[in-house]
């Protein structure tokens, strides 16, 4: 085999690879421009979307931007290797494009990422307030509500206190009356009976007699109501 036709199946082996590696590259900056666009979108949207998305869409450009990279700059060094000088450098100029916008798309989700991140705090903070004015109100009425139980507590004791009273007092003027209906029966049955039992007499008796003396006599207990009785029936005069 001659060193021409050596040199020349180096070429097509190298050629070879170039192609493969460009076709690579295509794949993989189709790849980069459809996340990076879908990123430019999701940060557009009139409904602010959640960090958590746009966070995992970031992260999948990142991966993306990085393995075109790489692939573009495998294709650079083929180009060195068989000193294709003019073709390596469009491929760095289209590296470095490719460079500048994955920063702007980057950077723009940064942005979004960070101004979120003071709204959520900032809606952390109002909820956090709007937590403790709800603690300070709920805390206000339960205070209110234990107050109105002792009231209530309270009064109703003293509504039991009286209820124990009156019912006492009924009790004793029932009783009272009772013992008034017994006596009356008593009565009733037997008035001399009951003569010994409640009559208290007090009788004051004066009479003047031929020698200017007078008589008193006082009875004040139930032992003596015959005798009493007899002294005024007869009359009896005491010198």
């Amino acid at each position: 085999m001659s060193v021409n036709s050596e040199h020349s199946e180096v070429l097509d082996e190298g050629e070879e690879r170039i192609e493969n590696l460009k076709q690579e590259k295509a794949k993989d900056k189709s790849a980069f421009t459809r996340v990076k666009n879908k990123l430019l979108y999701l940060l557009d949207e009139e409904d602010s979307p959640s960090r958590r998305e746009v966070k995992q869409v970031c992260q999948k450009l990142c991966e993306v931007q990085e393995r075109t990279m790489e692939t573009m700059e495998k294709v650079s060094q083929e180009y060195l290797r068989i000193k294709e000088k003019e073709k390596r450098k469009k491929l760095g100029d289209e590296m470095d494009k490719l460079e500048v916008e994955f920063s702007e798309a980057h950077d723009k989700a940064q942005e979004y990422l960070d101004n979120r991140k003071d709204e959520l705090s900032s809606l952390a903070t109002d909820a956090s307030e709007n937590t403790r004015r709800r603690q300070i109100e709920e805390s206000v009425q339960r205070k209110s509500i234990e107050k109105q139980m002792q009231e209530d507590q309270f009064k109703l004791e003293q509504d039991i206190t009286r209820s124990k009273e009156d019912l006492e007092e009924f009790n004793r003027q029932y009783r009272s009356r009772f013992l008034e209906e017994e006596q009356l029966r008593d009565l009733k049955k037997s008035p001399e009976k009951f003569k010994l039992g409640r009559l208290k007499t007090i009788a004051f008796y004066e009479e003047k007699s031929t020698e200017n003396r007078s008589l008193k006599y006082a009875i004040a207990w139930p032992g003596y109501v015959e005798t009493t009785q007899a002294c005024f029936n007869s009359r009896i005069q005491w010198r």
